[in-house]
């Protein structure tokens, strides 16, 4: 018993230490695990709009709509999830159709399996797409789409908190399950 125990835990170091990344990416030119000055080497002559511990966000634009692109880091400062956040102020009455304009283009890249829902925590507008978007703003709709690729999960994601609606794409490292797999063999 304690044998394979440690012959779990000696295949486990060899391939976390191992030149092969446990963890893939898609964002932008970012890879998972990048620490933060990896990341700010990433964008050359710009100026992070807002660094805070373990987050960072750069002003740009995606599909014509203004967004942050953020950059969050777990507590070893290493890139754990990234994504767009998309500027709502001001444009509430658009974001359905800038949603699914979106997802339109996300499906296009993405045309393997994805998981899209509209979760009612309160169906007092369901019949009435007219008010869907009020709907959202007070957090009684909240619009999904999820995708797993090459070791990100994709999300893109409209919701709201009673005061402000949020529009997110976001990426996020997923664990390798081929790890667990090898593990469990031995």
């Amino acid at each position: 018993m304690l044998k394979q125990t440690y012959i779990k835990a000696t295949v486990l170091l060899m391939m976390l230490c191992g030149s092969a990344p446990l963890l893939a990416s898609d964002f932008r030119d970012a890879s998972w695990g990048m620490s933060l000055r990896d990341i700010l080497a990433l964008h050359p002559g710009e100026l992070p709009a807002d660094r805070k511990i373990g987050y960072l966000t750069f002003d740009s634009k995606l599909a014509n709509l203004d967004v942050k692109i953020y950059y969050r880091f777990d507590t070893d400062d290493q890139l754990s999830e990234a994504g767009y956040l998309f500027i709502t102020e001001g444009r509430e009455d658009a974001v359905l159709s800038d949603y699914d304009r979106l997802n339109k283009l996300l499906r296009q890249r993405y045309p393997s399996s994805a998981l899209s829902e509209k979760r009612w925590s309160n169906q007092l507008f369901l019949d009435k797409p007219e008010d869907w978007v009020r709907a959202i703003r007070v957090g009684h709709l909240v619009i999904d789409w999820r995708h797993e690729e090459a070791g990100s999960l994709i999300s893109h994601t409209l919701e709201g908190n009673r005061r402000n609606i949020s529009h997110k794409l976001s990426y996020e490292a997923a664990v390798d399950d081929s790890l667990e797999s090898v593990l469990d063999q031995l």
